[in-house]
Protein backbone atom coordinates (compact mmCIF):
# COMPACT_ATOMS: atom_id res chain seq x y z
CA UNK A 1 0.00 0.00 0.00
CA UNK A 2 1.08 3.50 -0.76
CA UNK A 3 0.76 6.55 1.88
CA UNK A 4 -0.45 9.70 -0.10
CA UNK A 5 0.25 12.27 2.80
CA UNK A 6 2.35 14.80 1.30
CA UNK A 7 5.53 15.73 3.25
CA UNK A 8 4.80 19.24 5.52
CA UNK A 9 7.40 20.97 3.48
CA UNK A 10 6.35 20.01 0.05
CA UNK A 11 4.11 22.29 -0.55
CA UNK A 12 1.56 20.32 -1.49
CA UNK A 13 -2.16 19.76 0.56
CA UNK A 14 -4.76 16.64 0.23
CA UNK A 15 -8.02 17.97 -0.32
CA UNK A 16 -9.02 16.87 2.92
CA UNK A 17 -6.69 20.27 4.50
CA UNK A 18 -8.21 23.74 4.24
CA UNK A 19 -4.68 24.26 2.15
CA UNK A 20 -6.02 21.30 -0.17
CA UNK A 21 -9.70 22.67 -1.12
CA UNK A 22 -8.64 25.73 -1.92
CA UNK A 23 -5.77 24.17 -4.53
CA UNK A 24 -5.85 20.48 -4.83
CA UNK A 25 -4.72 20.81 -8.46
CA UNK A 26 -0.65 20.13 -7.53
CA UNK A 27 -1.19 17.36 -4.77
CA UNK A 28 -3.22 15.66 -7.78
CA UNK A 29 -0.51 16.43 -9.99
CA UNK A 30 2.32 14.82 -7.65
CA UNK A 31 -0.18 11.46 -6.72
CA UNK A 32 -0.17 10.63 -10.54
CA UNK A 33 3.23 11.02 -10.89
CA UNK A 34 3.86 8.22 -8.47
CA UNK A 35 0.90 6.19 -9.99
CA UNK A 36 -2.49 6.30 -11.07
CA UNK A 37 -3.95 4.25 -7.70
CA UNK A 38 -3.18 4.89 -4.25
CA UNK A 39 -4.50 3.86 -0.67
CA UNK A 40 -5.24 6.72 1.36
CA UNK A 41 -4.86 5.46 5.36
CA UNK A 42 -6.60 9.17 6.12
CA UNK A 43 -9.90 8.23 4.40
CA UNK A 44 -9.30 4.37 4.63
CA UNK A 45 -9.92 3.87 0.72
CA UNK A 46 -8.05 3.75 -2.57
CA UNK A 47 -7.80 6.97 -4.52
CA UNK A 48 -7.34 6.81 -8.31
CA UNK A 49 -6.50 9.64 -9.80
CA UNK A 50 -6.04 8.28 -13.70
CA UNK A 51 -8.93 9.15 -16.05
CA UNK A 52 -8.79 5.57 -17.91
CA UNK A 53 -8.97 4.00 -14.41
CA UNK A 54 -12.35 6.25 -13.00
CA UNK A 55 -13.76 5.20 -16.16
CA UNK A 56 -13.12 1.12 -15.30
CA UNK A 57 -14.89 2.22 -11.98
CA UNK A 58 -17.80 3.91 -13.25
CA UNK A 59 -18.17 1.82 -16.30
CA UNK A 60 -17.13 -2.15 -15.26
CA UNK A 61 -20.11 -2.46 -12.25
CA UNK A 62 -19.04 -6.01 -12.08
CA UNK A 63 -15.75 -5.39 -9.92
CA UNK A 64 -16.85 -2.05 -8.53
CA UNK A 65 -20.28 -1.29 -7.35
CA UNK A 66 -22.88 -2.74 -4.94
CA UNK A 67 -25.17 -5.66 -7.21
CA UNK A 68 -28.65 -4.68 -6.67
CA UNK A 69 -29.15 -7.27 -3.73
CA UNK A 70 -26.01 -6.61 -1.59
CA UNK A 71 -25.14 -5.10 1.44
CA UNK A 72 -22.58 -2.97 0.82
CA UNK A 73 -24.53 0.24 0.46
CA UNK A 74 -24.14 2.34 3.12
CA UNK A 75 -27.59 3.67 3.11
CA UNK A 76 -28.78 -0.02 3.49
CA UNK A 77 -27.40 -0.27 6.86
CA UNK A 78 -29.43 2.79 8.57
CA UNK A 79 -31.38 1.94 11.32
CA UNK A 80 -35.45 2.55 10.82
CA UNK A 81 -35.49 5.66 12.25
CA UNK A 82 -32.42 7.29 10.13
CA UNK A 83 -34.14 5.76 6.75
CA UNK A 84 -37.39 7.20 7.49
CA UNK A 85 -35.94 10.25 7.54
CA UNK A 86 -32.90 10.22 5.86
CA UNK A 87 -34.56 11.13 2.61
CA UNK A 88 -31.74 12.11 0.47
CA UNK A 89 -29.48 9.24 1.97
CA UNK A 90 -30.02 7.35 -1.22
CA UNK A 91 -29.76 10.46 -3.97
CA UNK A 92 -30.00 9.13 -7.74
CA UNK A 93 -26.10 7.46 -8.22
CA UNK A 94 -26.39 6.06 -4.87
CA UNK A 95 -29.77 4.29 -5.41
CA UNK A 96 -30.08 0.73 -6.51
CA UNK A 97 -32.58 -1.22 -8.82
CA UNK A 98 -36.14 -0.64 -8.58
CA UNK A 99 -35.59 2.64 -6.74
CA UNK A 100 -32.94 3.85 -9.30
CA UNK A 101 -35.18 2.88 -12.11
CA UNK A 102 -38.21 4.28 -10.80
CA UNK A 103 -36.26 7.31 -10.44
CA UNK A 104 -34.48 7.60 -13.73
CA UNK A 105 -38.38 7.12 -15.10
CA UNK A 106 -39.74 9.71 -13.31
CA UNK A 107 -36.63 12.35 -14.43
CA UNK A 108 -35.07 11.28 -17.63
CA UNK A 109 -38.18 13.29 -19.64
CA UNK A 110 -37.58 16.60 -18.14
CA UNK A 111 -33.44 16.25 -19.44
CA UNK A 112 -34.24 15.47 -22.61
CA UNK A 113 -32.80 18.40 -25.00
CA UNK A 114 -36.68 19.36 -26.07
CA UNK A 115 -36.77 19.28 -22.50
CA UNK A 116 -33.94 21.60 -21.74
CA UNK A 117 -34.93 23.65 -24.39
CA UNK A 118 -37.70 24.89 -22.97
CA UNK A 119 -36.57 25.54 -19.80
CA UNK A 120 -33.82 28.10 -20.97
CA UNK A 121 -35.85 30.92 -21.43
CA UNK A 122 -37.48 30.73 -17.87
CA UNK A 123 -33.60 30.38 -16.21
CA UNK A 124 -32.78 33.14 -18.68
CA UNK A 125 -35.51 35.50 -16.99
CA UNK A 126 -34.63 34.28 -13.45
CA UNK A 127 -30.84 35.19 -14.22
CA UNK A 128 -31.83 38.59 -15.32
CA UNK A 129 -34.12 39.59 -12.62
CA UNK A 130 -31.61 38.35 -9.88
CA UNK A 131 -28.90 40.51 -11.72
CA UNK A 132 -31.36 43.44 -12.19
CA UNK A 133 -31.26 43.36 -8.30
CA UNK A 134 -27.58 42.77 -7.76
CA UNK A 135 -25.54 44.83 -10.33
CA UNK A 136 -26.53 48.20 -9.42
CA UNK A 137 -25.20 47.35 -5.66
CA UNK A 138 -21.75 47.75 -7.07
CA UNK A 139 -20.06 44.64 -4.53
CA UNK A 140 -22.01 41.73 -3.56
CA UNK A 141 -21.40 38.17 -2.27
CA UNK A 142 -21.91 36.19 -5.86
CA UNK A 143 -22.33 32.71 -4.00
CA UNK A 144 -25.90 33.97 -2.32
CA UNK A 145 -26.89 36.43 -4.29
CA UNK A 146 -26.76 34.46 -7.96
CA UNK A 147 -24.68 31.50 -8.21
CA UNK A 148 -26.83 29.57 -5.16
CA UNK A 149 -30.22 31.81 -5.74
CA UNK A 150 -30.40 30.80 -9.77
CA UNK A 151 -30.63 27.02 -9.82
CA UNK A 152 -33.19 26.82 -6.80
CA UNK A 153 -35.43 29.16 -8.64
CA UNK A 154 -35.00 27.31 -11.83
CA UNK A 155 -35.99 23.81 -9.94
CA UNK A 156 -38.92 26.19 -8.56
CA UNK A 157 -40.24 26.55 -11.96
CA UNK A 158 -39.38 22.94 -13.15
CA UNK A 159 -41.39 21.76 -10.03
CA UNK A 160 -44.12 24.12 -10.43
CA UNK A 161 -43.62 26.06 -6.69
CA UNK A 162 -43.76 28.84 -5.58
CA UNK A 163 -40.34 31.24 -5.66
CA UNK A 164 -39.84 31.40 -2.21
CA UNK A 165 -35.83 31.67 -2.15
CA UNK A 166 -36.00 32.13 2.23
CA UNK A 167 -38.24 28.25 2.12
CA UNK A 168 -35.64 26.63 -0.17
CA UNK A 169 -32.07 27.88 1.26
CA UNK A 170 -33.62 26.66 4.32
CA UNK A 171 -34.07 23.03 3.26
CA UNK A 172 -31.36 23.06 1.46
CA UNK A 173 -29.57 23.79 4.54
CA UNK A 174 -31.77 20.92 6.18
CA UNK A 175 -30.51 18.59 3.97
CA UNK A 176 -27.14 18.38 5.35
CA UNK A 177 -28.83 16.25 8.35
CA UNK A 178 -29.62 13.65 5.94
CA UNK A 179 -26.33 12.74 4.89
CA UNK A 180 -24.73 9.86 5.80
CA UNK A 181 -21.99 9.48 8.39
CA UNK A 182 -20.12 6.79 9.71
CA UNK A 183 -18.11 6.37 13.39
CA UNK A 184 -14.88 7.32 13.90
CA UNK A 185 -14.19 3.94 14.63
CA UNK A 186 -16.24 2.73 11.30
CA UNK A 187 -19.30 1.88 12.98
CA UNK A 188 -22.78 1.67 11.90
CA UNK A 189 -23.84 4.63 9.58
CA UNK A 190 -25.97 7.30 10.80
CA UNK A 191 -27.25 10.36 9.49
CA UNK A 192 -25.32 13.45 10.16
CA UNK A 193 -28.12 15.36 12.31
CA UNK A 194 -31.31 13.57 12.75
CA UNK A 195 -33.05 16.15 14.72
CA UNK A 196 -32.48 18.56 11.73
CA UNK A 197 -33.57 15.72 9.18
CA UNK A 198 -36.60 15.58 11.16
CA UNK A 199 -37.37 19.08 10.93
CA UNK A 200 -36.62 19.77 7.62
CA UNK A 201 -38.69 16.89 6.27
CA UNK A 202 -41.50 17.51 8.42
CA UNK A 203 -41.28 22.22 6.89
CA UNK A 204 -40.64 19.99 3.36
CA UNK A 205 -44.12 18.21 3.74
CA UNK A 206 -46.32 21.13 4.81
CA UNK A 207 -44.52 23.59 2.00
CA UNK A 208 -45.27 20.85 -0.41
CA UNK A 209 -48.96 19.72 0.72
CA UNK A 210 -50.95 22.68 -1.01
CA UNK A 211 -49.00 22.08 -4.46
CA UNK A 212 -49.95 18.37 -3.95
CA UNK A 213 -53.55 19.44 -3.57
CA UNK A 214 -53.62 21.80 -6.42
CA UNK A 215 -52.32 19.55 -8.20
CA UNK A 216 -54.64 16.64 -6.92
CA UNK A 217 -57.52 19.05 -8.28
CA UNK A 218 -56.64 20.13 -11.82
CA UNK A 219 -54.91 16.47 -12.87
CA UNK A 220 -52.16 15.72 -14.37
CA UNK A 221 -50.17 18.13 -15.37
CA UNK A 222 -46.55 18.29 -17.20
CA UNK A 223 -43.63 19.03 -14.15
CA UNK A 224 -41.69 16.19 -12.26
CA UNK A 225 -44.23 16.40 -9.49
CA UNK A 226 -47.48 15.43 -11.27
CA UNK A 227 -44.77 12.70 -12.80
CA UNK A 228 -44.19 11.42 -9.32
CA UNK A 229 -48.22 11.21 -8.47
CA UNK A 230 -48.82 9.03 -11.48
CA UNK A 231 -45.72 7.05 -12.07
CA UNK A 232 -46.22 3.09 -11.48
CA UNK A 233 -44.34 1.40 -8.38
CA UNK A 234 -44.84 -2.27 -9.54
CA UNK A 235 -42.12 -3.89 -7.56
CA UNK A 236 -41.22 -1.30 -4.98
CA UNK A 237 -42.50 -0.98 -1.31
CA UNK A 238 -41.96 3.01 -1.12
CA UNK A 239 -45.25 4.87 -0.40
CA UNK A 240 -46.78 7.42 -3.20
CA UNK A 241 -46.75 9.99 -0.91
CA UNK A 242 -43.17 9.67 -0.16
CA UNK A 243 -42.16 9.50 -3.44
CA UNK A 244 -43.28 12.12 -4.10
CA UNK A 245 -41.85 14.12 -1.22
CA UNK A 246 -38.21 12.44 -2.09
CA UNK A 247 -38.45 13.24 -5.06
CA UNK A 248 -38.93 17.14 -4.83
CA UNK A 249 -35.90 16.85 -2.24
CA UNK A 250 -33.78 15.31 -4.54
CA UNK A 251 -34.71 18.08 -7.09
CA UNK A 252 -33.58 20.50 -4.88
CA UNK A 253 -30.60 18.66 -2.87
CA UNK A 254 -28.77 17.94 -6.13
CA UNK A 255 -29.44 20.63 -8.53
CA UNK A 256 -28.22 23.08 -5.95
CA UNK A 257 -24.76 22.64 -4.83
CA UNK A 258 -23.51 21.91 -8.21
CA UNK A 259 -24.70 24.12 -9.99
CA UNK A 260 -24.00 26.82 -8.17
CA UNK A 261 -20.04 25.93 -7.77
CA UNK A 262 -20.00 25.57 -11.64
CA UNK A 263 -21.51 29.47 -11.87
CA UNK A 264 -19.19 30.57 -8.95
CA UNK A 265 -15.90 28.75 -10.17
CA UNK A 266 -16.51 30.57 -14.21
CA UNK A 267 -16.57 33.93 -12.87
CA UNK A 268 -14.04 32.61 -10.38
CA UNK A 269 -11.58 31.13 -13.09
CA UNK A 270 -12.48 33.84 -15.86
CA UNK A 271 -11.29 36.45 -13.44
CA UNK A 272 -8.29 34.84 -13.27
CA UNK A 273 -7.39 34.29 -16.86
CA UNK A 274 -8.46 37.85 -18.39
CA UNK A 275 -8.11 36.62 -21.44
CA UNK A 276 -9.83 34.03 -21.36
CA UNK A 277 -12.64 36.60 -20.30
CA UNK A 278 -11.93 38.93 -23.31
CA UNK A 279 -12.45 36.08 -25.64
CA UNK A 280 -15.53 34.82 -24.66
CA UNK A 281 -17.12 38.60 -24.67
CA UNK A 282 -15.74 39.13 -28.14
CA UNK A 283 -17.00 35.91 -29.30
CA UNK A 284 -19.89 34.89 -26.96
CA UNK A 285 -20.56 31.63 -29.11
CA UNK A 286 -17.41 30.38 -26.73
CA UNK A 287 -20.16 30.54 -23.76
CA UNK A 288 -20.67 26.60 -23.83
CA UNK A 289 -17.11 25.43 -24.25
CA UNK A 290 -16.09 27.87 -21.60
CA UNK A 291 -18.24 26.58 -19.12
CA UNK A 292 -16.87 22.98 -20.72
CA UNK A 293 -13.85 24.15 -19.94
CA UNK A 294 -14.63 25.44 -16.42
CA UNK A 295 -15.99 21.50 -15.88
CA UNK A 296 -12.89 20.17 -16.40
CA UNK A 297 -10.45 22.76 -15.18
CA UNK A 298 -12.52 23.40 -11.72
CA UNK A 299 -14.74 20.61 -11.64
CA UNK A 300 -17.79 21.27 -8.44
CA UNK A 301 -16.87 17.91 -7.48
CA UNK A 302 -13.79 16.48 -5.53
CA UNK A 303 -14.41 12.30 -5.33
CA UNK A 304 -16.82 9.94 -5.58
CA UNK A 305 -16.86 6.36 -4.06
CA UNK A 306 -17.60 2.71 -5.40
CA UNK A 307 -16.91 -0.07 -3.13
CA UNK A 308 -15.10 -2.98 -4.55
CA UNK A 309 -17.50 -6.24 -5.40
CA UNK A 310 -14.27 -8.82 -5.95
CA UNK A 311 -11.07 -8.94 -5.94
CA UNK A 312 -9.47 -7.01 -9.16
CA UNK A 313 -6.58 -5.16 -10.17
CA UNK A 314 -6.57 -1.18 -11.11
CA UNK A 315 -3.79 0.64 -12.27
CA UNK A 316 -1.74 -2.22 -11.40
CA UNK A 317 -2.56 -2.32 -7.57
CA UNK A 318 -4.45 -4.97 -6.07
CA UNK A 319 -7.77 -4.24 -4.60
CA UNK A 320 -10.09 -6.97 -2.59
CA UNK A 321 -13.48 -7.06 -2.08
CA UNK A 322 -14.65 -4.77 0.59
CA UNK A 323 -12.64 -2.22 0.05
CA UNK A 324 -13.60 1.73 -1.13
CA UNK A 325 -12.02 2.73 -4.46
CA UNK A 326 -12.63 6.93 -4.55
CA UNK A 327 -12.00 8.71 -7.39
CA UNK A 328 -10.77 11.90 -7.47
CA UNK A 329 -12.94 13.52 -10.61
CA UNK A 330 -11.10 16.97 -10.76
CA UNK A 331 -7.60 14.88 -10.57
CA UNK A 332 -8.65 12.70 -13.63
CA UNK A 333 -9.97 15.87 -15.39
CA UNK A 334 -6.22 16.80 -15.96
CA UNK A 335 -4.51 13.81 -17.04
CA UNK A 336 -2.34 14.66 -19.32
CA UNK A 337 -2.91 11.49 -21.23
CA UNK A 338 -6.10 12.51 -21.90
CA UNK A 339 -6.00 16.23 -22.29
CA UNK A 340 -3.07 18.01 -23.61
CA UNK A 341 -1.36 21.03 -21.37
CA UNK A 342 -4.09 20.03 -18.92
CA UNK A 343 -3.20 23.18 -16.21
CA UNK A 344 -3.82 25.68 -19.17
CA UNK A 345 -7.11 26.96 -18.83
CA UNK A 346 -8.77 27.67 -22.18
CA UNK A 347 -12.10 28.59 -23.74
CA UNK A 348 -11.11 27.16 -27.36
CA UNK A 349 -10.32 23.88 -25.99
CA UNK A 350 -11.87 20.96 -28.14
CA UNK A 351 -11.17 17.63 -25.86
CA UNK A 352 -11.83 13.91 -27.70
CA UNK A 353 -12.76 12.90 -24.31
CA UNK A 354 -15.27 13.88 -21.73
CA UNK A 355 -14.46 15.56 -19.14
CA UNK A 356 -15.18 13.67 -15.58
CA UNK A 357 -17.64 17.09 -13.75
CA UNK A 358 -20.07 14.44 -14.00
CA UNK A 359 -19.09 10.69 -13.23
CA UNK A 360 -19.45 8.46 -16.48
CA UNK A 361 -21.60 5.47 -16.76
CA UNK A 362 -25.21 4.23 -15.80
CA UNK A 363 -24.54 6.91 -12.87
CA UNK A 364 -23.83 9.79 -15.22
CA UNK A 365 -25.66 12.77 -13.30
CA UNK A 366 -28.77 12.74 -14.73
CA UNK A 367 -29.05 16.87 -14.47
CA UNK A 368 -25.49 17.09 -15.94
CA UNK A 369 -27.45 18.52 -19.29
CA UNK A 370 -29.25 21.46 -16.95
CA UNK A 371 -26.14 22.17 -14.98
CA UNK A 372 -25.16 23.20 -18.07
CA UNK A 373 -27.82 25.01 -19.55
CA UNK A 374 -27.81 27.15 -16.04
CA UNK A 375 -24.36 27.62 -16.38
CA UNK A 376 -24.08 29.16 -19.80
CA UNK A 377 -27.21 30.90 -19.01
CA UNK A 378 -25.46 32.90 -16.45
CA UNK A 379 -22.25 33.38 -18.06
CA UNK A 380 -24.35 34.68 -20.79
CA UNK A 381 -26.69 37.18 -18.61
CA UNK A 382 -23.27 37.77 -16.39
CA UNK A 383 -21.63 39.37 -19.10
CA UNK A 384 -24.49 41.20 -20.87
CA UNK A 385 -25.61 42.91 -17.38
CA UNK A 386 -21.62 43.55 -16.47
CA UNK A 387 -19.15 45.35 -18.35
CA UNK A 388 -15.97 44.81 -15.77
CA UNK A 389 -16.12 43.11 -12.61
CA UNK A 390 -13.20 42.29 -9.84
CA UNK A 391 -13.56 39.53 -7.62
CA UNK A 392 -12.24 40.66 -4.22
CA UNK A 393 -10.35 37.65 -2.90
CA UNK A 394 -8.50 35.90 -6.34
CA UNK A 395 -7.61 33.02 -3.79
CA UNK A 396 -10.30 32.64 -2.00
CA UNK A 397 -10.41 30.11 1.29
CA UNK A 398 -13.80 29.90 2.48
CA UNK A 399 -14.58 26.79 1.14
CA UNK A 400 -17.36 24.29 2.73
CA UNK A 401 -15.46 21.28 4.53
CA UNK A 402 -16.47 18.49 2.30
CA UNK A 403 -15.18 16.05 0.36
CA UNK A 404 -18.09 15.33 -2.36
CA UNK A 405 -18.69 19.00 -4.04
CA UNK A 406 -16.53 21.36 -3.36
CA UNK A 407 -17.85 25.06 -2.75
CA UNK A 408 -17.17 28.52 -1.83
CA UNK A 409 -19.52 29.25 0.75
CA UNK A 410 -18.98 33.20 -0.25
CA UNK A 411 -17.31 35.08 -2.83
CA UNK A 412 -17.64 38.77 -3.12
CA UNK A 413 -17.50 40.92 -6.56
CA UNK A 414 -17.33 44.20 -7.40
CA UNK A 415 -19.13 44.98 -11.05
CA UNK A 416 -19.49 47.69 -13.65
CA UNK A 417 -22.75 47.80 -15.07
CA UNK A 418 -22.67 47.51 -18.67
CA UNK A 419 -23.71 50.52 -20.23
CA UNK A 420 -27.11 49.16 -21.65
CA UNK A 421 -27.80 47.30 -18.46
CA UNK A 422 -31.37 47.93 -16.64
CA UNK A 423 -31.61 47.91 -13.39
CA UNK A 424 -34.91 46.52 -11.83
Amino acid sequence: MTSTSAPPHSGVFPPWTPEGRNNPFPWYAEMRKAGTVHYHPELKAWGVFGYQEIREVFTDETRFGPAPDSPHGRASQLSSEDRKYGLLVDTLPGLQPPEHTIHRQLFNPFFTPRAIARYRPLVQDAARKLLADLVPQGSFDLVHGFAYALPMLAIAVMLGLPHDLDHFRRFVRGFRGSTIVSGPDGSRPHLNDIELARQTRDDFEEFLEPVLEEHKAHGAGADPICASMNVDLTGITLPRDELVTKSAMMWFGAATHTTQTLITNTILELSRHPDQLQLVREHPELIPSAVEEVLRFHGPVFLIGRPVHRDTELGGVKLRAGERAECWLQAGSRDPAVFPDPDTFDVRRRPGQPNLAFALGRKYCIGAPLARMEGEVALAEWLRATKDFEVVEPEPRDWANSLQVVHLRRLRVNVTPAHDFEPA
